[in-house]
């Protein structure tokens, strides 16, 4: 399971994120605590997989969105070692792990969610 979640309110547990009932198990007998986070935000230096466009700057939330999933998969093609990055992240959903994606946008549309739908698609 991959989650695009606010990176405000994760604070290392599950509790506030409204998925804590889903399936505690995490659908494959892992522990609770069988989960993985991953940054995908700008700030702090930024992440390997932060959206280098702006809204405003760069066209509106649905543009840069869109503009990053291009990105994305392009470099997924060109860089062998980002394509390995994105090929772990994918692994650790594969094995039934939940995958919490953070970022500043959520609950608003976020390249997270394209982020997501790539991961779970390899």
């Amino acid at each position: 399971m991959i989650v695009v979640v606010n990176k405000k309110d994760y604070k290392g547990h599950l509790g506030k994120l409204e998925i804590a009932k889903i399936d505690m198990a995490f659908s494959k007998g892992h522990p609770p605590h069988y989960r993985y986070a991953e940054y995908i935000g700008r700030s702090n230096g930024g992440s390997l997989l932060q959206n280098n466009f702006i809204i405003g700057r760069d066209g509106t939330r649905e543009e840069v969105i869109a503009k990053a999933g291009i990105e994305i998969r392009q470099r997924m093609e060109s860089d062998p070692s980002f394509y390995n990055y994105m090929e772990a992240l994918a692994a650790i959903h594969k094995c039934g792990a939940i995958l919490l994606l953070l970022c500043h946008c959520k609950p608003l549309a976020c390249h997270g969610d394209v982020v997501k739908e790539i991961l779970e698609a390899m």
